[in-house]
């Protein structure tokens, strides 16, 4: 319990840390398992990762945690700006177990800035010259997008979860992922009337019709859902798409897209976040823009056509053969530059570091609970407050006197708000302090 002890950190407001703190004080009492994961933001950013596109079930909160579901278990992690720690929380009973499981998942035995460093770096040789502008586009990435990792999933979550990827953005993936868990997912944790459920197993999902996910929201890809279940079971289920990370690239590809509704590109991004690929390179709509930027060996036809089997091989072929082994990791970052989401943090508007910004962010969190608190007061009757004036009143004393009338209430509405955050203050300090007691 003593690691929360290191959960206040300087560049945020105290408003801020307290209002995280709370908030993850209620989560923690009801978790057996609390630790830290040892990792600077440039080797591990989550407000990069996260959100980039590789998984669909992680939720940023307004303290600026992460809450998601890994495997069985629902797991709750918080960073704070430049500080070399992640903390989690977890229904996992084993503290050292979830540990090594996020270990796994985040690929954190890989050295994340040699990597960008080896893949941003400007060759002057002639041998190069063919990477030198993907090269600097990487380093303008890499830069404002320190500390995005490749995830290491479970293979049976990603592999229907890419099923619903095609034709789809990562929105409404999310939206997707979320109904069908929820509707037939194991219930593993509830924060704040919010439910957690694990990804449904795959006799679970052999239980579902293609009517019920048509009702879900899947629309043409209920019956490739339908369908994949059985080819999956035949295979021999789980066990079956765990054994491909053992298997050559060729083959993973091959096996993967004998499965009905699974082409290239799903089988590709299954292989690569799941099953231990990492020179993969999915090409879609974004990867095709980046290659017809970068690669002078496209031709003026191929840019302005459809992505063939050839013109898929030749990009991969050309990642591998810049970025190497982790050319797929590489890919991921450059994929994450294209996204709508980064479009102000890639301009250079934003930061996903910049101190100002979490200060202002918390600000904002101060107000909108203390109007919330002002809300609670007032729909208690704690406070009165005086109906505005509608009609008009021809007498000049009226006018006079409802003025008065206005400027009073709004100098009860501002000392209520005052003492409201006061209060609020007290008591958030009063909970802090006891639990920090309690930790030592």
């Amino acid at each position: 319990r003593s690691i929360w002890n290191c959960r206040l950190v300087p560049h945020k407001s105290l408003w801020q840390q307290r209002r995280g703190f709370k908030r993850m004080e209620k989560v923690r009492k009801s978790l057996p398992s609390l630790g830290v994961l040892e990792v600077s933001p440039n080797e591990l950013l989550l407000d990069a990762t996260l959100p980039c596109g590789q998984s669909f079930r992680w939720k940023k909160q307004p303290d600026n945690s992460w809450f998601g579901v890994l495997g069985r278990h629902f797991v709750a992690l918080e960073q704070h700006g430049n500080e070399n720690k992640i903390y989690f929380a977890s229904t996992n009973p084993s503290p050292q177990d979830m540990h090594e499981k996020l270990h796994d998942y985040f690929q954190l035995k890989v050295v994340l800035q040699d990597c960008y460093r080896q893949w941003s770096q400007v060759h002057s040789d002639d041998a190069n010259k063919k990477f030198e502008s993907i090269n600097a586009a990487f380093g303008e990435a890499a830069e404002r997008l320190p500390g995005i990792r490749l995830l290491r999933q479970d293979p049976h979550e990603c592999f229907f979860s890419f099923i619903c990827s095609q034709n789809n953005n990562i929105k409404r993936i999310s939206q997707m992922i979320d109904k069908l868990t929820l509707a037939h997912g194991d219930h593993v944790f509830t924060v704040e009337d919010e439910k957690y459920h694990a990804f449904p197993t795959l006799e679970q999902m052999a239980k579902l019709s293609e009517d019920e996910l048509r009702d879900l929201g899947f629309g043409y890809r209920a019956k490739y859902i339908v369908k994949a279940v059985e080819q999956v079971q035949e295979r021999g289920g789980e066990k079956w798409l765990h054994s491909l990370r053992t298997e050559p690239r060729a083959q993973v590809q091959e096996k993967l897209t004998e499965i009905m509704g699974v082409g290239r590109k799903v089988a590709d991004c299954v292989a690569l976040f799941s099953l231990d690929q990492l020179d993969l390179v999915p090409v879609d709509t974004h990867v095709w823009q980046i290659a017809q930027r970068y690669m002078k060996s496209l031709s003026k036809a191929a840019k302005s056509t459809n992505v063939t089997p050839i013109i898929y091989n030749e990009i991969g072929d050309f990642f591998r053969s810049r970025f190497g082994p982790l050319a797929g990791w590489a890919h991921t970052v450059l994929f994450a530059a294209e996204l709508h989401d980064f479009k102000k943090v890639m301009s250079g508007e934003e930061s996903l570091t910049d101190a100002k910004k979490l200060a202002h962010d918390a600000a904002k969190i101060e107000e909108k609970f203390v109007d919330a608190k002002l809300a609670e007061a007032v729909k208690s009757e704690k406070i009165e407050k005086k109906p505005a004036k509608t009609k008009k009143v021809a007498s000049k004393k009226r006018k006079r006197q409802d003025s008065d009338d206005e400027f009073d209430a709004d100098a009860d509405e501002s000392e209520s708000k005052s003492k409201i955050k006061k209060e609020a203050d007290a008591e958030l300090s009063d909970e802090s302090g006891a639990f920090m007691s309690a930790a030592d």
